[in-house]
């Protein structure tokens, strides 16, 4: 079983970020069908492809959740490279291959980015995360932090300004609590 430390934290249901999000429509579908926080979602294709939808990698990772053809996407139930510059359906993918990793890690936000971008074969729940993972859900944890900062550095230590009023942030659901415990987690990946 994965460390405490590992688990995410809630997300509001309703966020609000400081800028206008390509196919919203399709993040919120696939968050809800696959039970994955939209913001995550949000923030993985905003890493992966900056939400181009006809993107393709030199490894041949595909659309804006960059599904990989054809092992990834074949596991995942699509046999024809096509669907996959299918905006809606590559975030569905994504978002069914994250619930996948996040279920196999103990909703261990890092393990499962980590599994996504390097593989989850090269990831272990137990061990110790290889770099290029750490990397990884480090450069991930940055595009989220800047779907709701206003420019301010987050690496310097100052503030993040959040768009939600305070009397709507609620414990644990609150985006503070969860950039608070990615902050935390991103610190001790760094030290190992």
């Amino acid at each position: 079983m994965v460390n405490s430390y590992y688990r995410s934290t809630a997300f509001l249901a309703n966020p609000e970020y400081n800028k206008e999000i390509p196919f919203l429509t399709c993040f919120r579908k696939a968050s809800d069908l696959y039970g994955v926080a939209e913001p995550l979602l949000i923030s993985v294709a905003a890493g992966e492809s900056s939400f181009n939808s006809l993107a393709v990698s030199r490894s041949n990772a595909i659309g804006i959740m960059q599904i990989k053809w054809p092992i990834t996407a074949h596991h995942l139930g699509v046999n024809k490279r096509d669907l996959l510059f299918n905006p809606c359906m590559n975030i569905k993918l994504g978002a069914k291959y994250l619930r996948e990793l996040l279920t196999k890690y103990d909703n261990s936000v890092h393990h499962a980015l980590a599994a996504y971008y390097f593989g989850p074969s090269r990831v272990s729940a137990v061990e110790k995360i290889p770099q290029p993972g750490v990397n990884y859900s480090n450069y991930i944890f940055d595009h989220y932090v800047n779907l709701f900062s206003y420019g301010r550095d987050f690496e310097r230590g100052e503030s993040i300004s959040e768009v939600i009023p305070q009397e709507v942030l609620d414990g644990a659901a609150s985006k503070r609590n969860w950039i608070s415990s990615l902050k935390f987690e991103k610190s001790r990946l760094r030290k190992q």
